[in-house]
């Protein structure tokens, strides 16, 4: 969305400030959806919200379908760090939580990056360029949740976690 509003800084600056007032909203309401959700309904939810806005920003391309979209990414980042978050401190061992938390953290960060770069490589002005951005709006939101369902069913439970009832 960004790339979209570059020769457009007002919409731009409005993106950005949305961004930012999404981020504070979603750290404020985390802890509040936490009394309602578990924390793997919160990360299915923050991705699902998420990827509809922006799926909803990008079909409509208007400055205010990407502020909305841009406020709602914020609020999936920020829900969806505290629920990881707390997932971990939940269910990770003692041991492992501070690398846990390193390569989450290495891997949000780089997810940003690949976002970035693929968006500056792709034209969005030419007909393909547009298809590809509205495709991976689609794909890549639901395709990572399902790729890590998928290893988390093939992996072997390793250490003792008692449930308690």
């Amino acid at each position: 969305a960004a790339f979209s509003l570059k020769s457009n800084l007002f919409a731009l600056g409005v993106a950005a400030t949305m961004a930012v007032a999404g981020g504070f909203v979603g750290n404020i309401i985390g802890p509040h959806v936490r009394r309602v959700l578990r924390e793997e309904q919160m990360l299915a939810a923050a991705l699902l919200v998420t990827a509809s806005f922006v799926l909803i920003g990008t079909l409509l391309a208007t400055t205010p379908a990407f502020a909305i979209a841009s406020f709602a990414v914020a609020i999936g980042a920020a829900t969806g760090r505290l629920a990881f978050d707390s997932l971990l401190q939940r269910d990770g061992p003692d041991a492992a939580r501070g690398r846990a938390f390193a390569r989450f953290e290495t891997r949000f960060q780089v997810a940003w990056v690949i976002g970035a770069l693929v968006s500056t490589a792709t034209r969005t002005s030419t007909l393909p360029g547009t298809l590809a951005s509205k495709l991976m709006a689609v794909t890549l939101p639901t395709g990572t949740p399902l790729k890590r369902t998928a290893a988390c069913r093939n992996r072997p439970v390793t250490g003792s976690r008692e449930l308690s009832s």
